[in-house]
């Protein structure tokens, strides 16, 4: 299971009890939050603490991040 649907998958980033984990393909995607999302919900809950959301993103539709402070 791990090598099939997580493998290629790593933390995009975690901001306001939002978790964004980025996915390779969408197909991917759509099977992640299909088969795992509830799954992956609870074990972040469970190591967060406290309430998480969690989102797939396939790579192509993260926005690129800038390392510059705004203003």
């Amino acid at each position: 299971i791990f090598t099939t649907w997580f493998q290629g998958t790593y933390a995009h980033s975690f901001q306001g009890g939002i978790f964004v984990v980025h996915v390779p393909t969408t197909f991917a995607k759509a099977h992640l939050e299909g088969r795992f999302a509830d799954v992956t919900h609870s074990i972040l809950m469970e190591i967060t603490g406290g309430p998480v959301e969690v989102q797939f993103v396939v790579a192509k539709e993260l926005a690129p991040q800038s390392d510059e402070m705004p203003g």
